[in-house]
């Protein structure tokens, strides 16, 4: 994946099983990989976004 990654184009499903992807191989990775602990703060963003966005609506 790249540094210009758009994860507001991807659907709800796909968002969740990708972020989810990344978690596990940064748990099982042996050493700190910054780029995939960056890839997962991405994600991680993209969820919290989703989330304040669907707690607020009306």
């Amino acid at each position: 994946m790249g540094d210009h990654l758009d994860l507001s184009t991807l659907d709800d499903p796909t968002l969740l099983s990708e972020r989810r992807r990344v978690r596990e191989q940064a748990e099982r990775s042996s050493e700190n990989d910054s780029d995939l602990e960056l890839l997962l703060a991405k994600y991680n963003q993209e969820f919290d976004r989703r989330a304040a966005a669907a707690w607020t609506r009306k």
